[in-house]
C-alpha cells in the first residue's frame, strides 16, 4: 500500500505543470522575439506611376538612411539616371517608361509643352508632397514612403500624383508565431486495441509549365547604317526575362520595348526562365551596306571613248547666300527660386553648328536641373557658319525663409531669338563674322565670367572712403589752413607797425 501511494504522488507530481519553468519558458520567447525585432533591417516604401501602372516596393537597407536615388537603385526595378550633372543624378527612366540616357536626352519629352518627365515625391500622412530636390541630394529613413510619377507638369507645381499606398500596405508584416505551451495527453487504456493507420497514397508532384513567349517582333528588320529599330515583346509565367545580344544579356520585363541601332547584322534573343525551364524567341536585323557614290556609277561610263570637245566652258558659281541666324529657345521652369532649391533648364537651338553652355559643349536640345546657392546668370552660345549668337537667362535665388521649400515657384521665363526677331536686347547679343572662303571657320568656345553685385558692399565702400576723405580734412587741411591764416595776419600786422613808425 504504501508503494501504491509513492507512485500516486510521483505521477501526480509529474503532471502537474512547473510554474518557474514556464515563466522562464516565456522569458525566452519574449527575448528572442525582441532580439530579432532588434536585428531586424530598416525599410521604405516606393510607389512608381506611369499610365494605368502602378508598382510597389518594398525597400531594405542596414543603413540609418539612404538617398533617394539608392532606393530606388535596390528596388530592382529597371532604372536609367544621368549621372554626369553637377547637381547629382537626374532620373531618366524607370520600370522601362522614359528617356533612355545617352541614346536620347534624359529630358527628351520635356523640350517644349507639355513637358513630360519623373517627378518626385514625399508621402506625408495622406498626402503627397512634390519635392524640388534631386535624387541623389534627398535621405529616406526607416517606415517613409516615396513617390515617382511619370506625367506631364506645369511650372506652378500642378499635376498628376502618385496614387496613396501607406507604408503598412507596401511592407506588410509577416504574421507571428504564436508559441503553444506543452501538455500532456492522457494515455489510451491499454485493453483498447490501436487502430492501424492506412498510409495516405502520395500525390505525383504537377510539372511547372515553361513560360509563354506571346510576342517578340521588330517594326522594320532591314535597316541601313544608322537608322534604328523598335523590338516589342510580351511575355508570361515567367520569374525572370532576358534580351540577349552581342554576347550579353540585358534584364527586362514584359510587356515591354527597345530601341536599338544595330551597325552590322544581328540576331536578338528573348529569354524568358523559371523553375519550369527557359523559353527563347528570335528576332534577326539585317543591316544593308550603304549605297555606292554615284561617281562609282559613272567611272564605268567614262570607261568608252569620248567625243573630244573643242572647249568646257563651266558655269560660274553664283555666291553663296549668307547663312541664317540661329533660332534659339532658353528657358526654365522657375525663374526665382529660394535658397536650397533645384529647378530645370531647357533649351531648342535650330540651324547650329555647335552649342555652348557656360562655355560647356551640350547637345542642340536639352535640359539641365540646376541647384544655384544664389542669383547666377547662364549663358547659351550658339556656333553657326556665320558667326555666333550669344542668350543668356538670369535665375534669381531668394532668401525668403518663409517659403516652404515644396511651394511652387513663379511662372517659368523664357528667351527666344528668332532671324524674324528685333535687334538684340541687352540679353541677346550677336557678333557676326564674314565667312572666308564660303566656310565658316571654327570658333572655340569663349570664356565667361559671371559677377554680382553687392549693394551692401558698395555702401560700406562708399562710407568707407569718406571718413578716409573727412579725416584727411580735419587732421591735414585744416591745421594747414589755420597756419597760413595766422602767417598772413602776422605778415599784415607787421607790416601796418612798419609804416605806422
Amino acid at each position: 500500500m504504501i508503494a501504491i501511494k509513492l507512485f500516486r504522488q510521483r505521477i501526480v507530481l509529474f503532471h502537474r505543470p512547473n510554474r518557474a519553468g514556464l515563466l522562464c519558458l516565456l522569458l525566452c520567447i519574449g527575448l528572442g522575439a525582441a532580439m530579432v525585432q532588434a536585428d531586424s533591417p530598416n525599410q521604405a516604401g516606393l510607389v512608381v506611376a506611369y499610365g494605368d501602372t502602378v508598382v510597389t516596393r518594398c525597400v531594405e537597407f542596414t543603413e540609418d538612411e539612404i538617398s533617394s536615388y539608392e532606393l530606388l537603385d535596390r528596388s530592382g526595378l529597371d532604372l536609367n539616371a544621368d549621372l554626369t550633372g553637377g547637381q547629382g543624378a537626374a532620373i531618366c527612366r524607370i520600370d522601362g517608361q522614359g528617356c533612355s540616357y545617352p541614346k536620347d536626352d534624359c529630358f527628351c519629352q520635356c523640350q517644349d509643352e507639355p513637358c513630360i518627365f519623373w517627378s518626385y515625391w514625399h508621402l506625408d500622412g495622406d498626402d503627397w508632397q512634390f519635392s524640388n530636390r534631386g535624387a541623389s541630394n534627398s535621405k529616406v529613413s526607416d517606415g517613409e514612403v516615396e513617390g515617382w510619377v511619370w506625367g506631364e507638369r506645369s511650372a506652378d507645381g500642378s499635376g498628376e500624383e502618385p496614387p496613396v499606398r501607406q507604408f503598412d500596405e507596401i511592407c506588410a508584416a509577416p504574421p507571428t508565431a504564436t508559441p503553444t505551451l506543452p501538455f500532456t495527453s492522457t494515455p489510451p487504456p491499454t485493453d483498447t486495441p490501436t487502430a492501424t493507420s492506412t498510409p495516405e497514397p502520395t500525390d505525383t508532384p504537377t510539372p511547372i509549365a515553361t513560360p509563354v513567349i506571346h510576342r517578340f517582333s521588330a517594326d522594320q528588320t532591314t535597316i541601313t547604317a544608322g537608322q534604328s529599330v523598335l523590338l516589342n515583346w510580351e511575355l508570361s509565367d515567367a520569374e525572370a526575362a532576358f534580351l540577349s545580344y552581342n554576347g550579353q544579356e540585358e534584364g527586362v520585363v514584359s510587356p515591354g520595348n527597345k530601341t536599338v541601332a544595330p551597325t552590322a547584322s544581328t540576331v536578338y534573343t528573348l529569354i524568358a526562365r523559371n523553375e519550369g525551364g527557359e523559353s527563347s524567341m528570335e528576332v534577326a536585323i539585317t543591316v544593308d551596306e550603304s549605297p555606292l557614290p554615284a561617281a562609282t556609277a559613272t567611272a564605268a561610263a567614262s570607261a568608252t571613248p569620248a567625243p573630244v570637245l573643242a572647249a568646257v566652258v563651266e558655269p560660274t558659281t553664283p555666291p553663296a547666300p549668307a547663312p541664317d541666324e540661329p533660332v534659339i529657345r532658353f528657358s526654365t521652369a522657375a525663374s526665382t527660386l529660394p535658397v536650397g532649391s533645384c529647378t530645370n533648364i531647357n533649351w531648342s537651338v535650330q540651324q547650329a553648328d555647335a552649342l555652348f553652355l557656360d562655355d560647356a559643349p551640350v547637345a542642340l536640345q536639352g535640359a539641365q536641373q540646376i541647384c544655384p546657392p544664389q542669383t547666377q546668370t547662364f549663358r547659351l552660345r550658339a556656333v553657326y557658319p556665320g558667326g555666333e549668337k550669344l542668350t543668356e537667362l538670369t535665375l534669381t535665388v531668394t532668401a525668403d525663409l518663409s517659403l516652404p521649400a515644396d511651394a511652387p515657384t513663379s511662372a517659368p521665363a523664357a528667351v527666344e531669338v528668332s532671324p524674324q526677331a528685333e535687334p538684340p536686347s541687352a540679353t541677346s547679343i550677336a557678333a557676326v563674322v564674314a565667312p572666308i572662303a564660303q566656310q565658316a571657320t571654327p570658333i572655340g568656345p569663349r570664356r565667361f565670367t559671371v559677377s554680382t553685385v553687392n549693394d551692401e558692399n558698395e555702401s560700406s565702400s562708399l562710407w568707407w572712403i569718406g571718413g578716409v576723405v573727412a579725416a584727411i580734412g580735419l587732421f591735414v587741411v585744416a591745421p594747414l589752413t589755420l597756419i597760413m591764416v595766422g602767417w598772413i595776419l602776422w605778415w599784415v600786422k607787421g607790416n601796418q607797425q612798419g609804416r605806422a613808425r
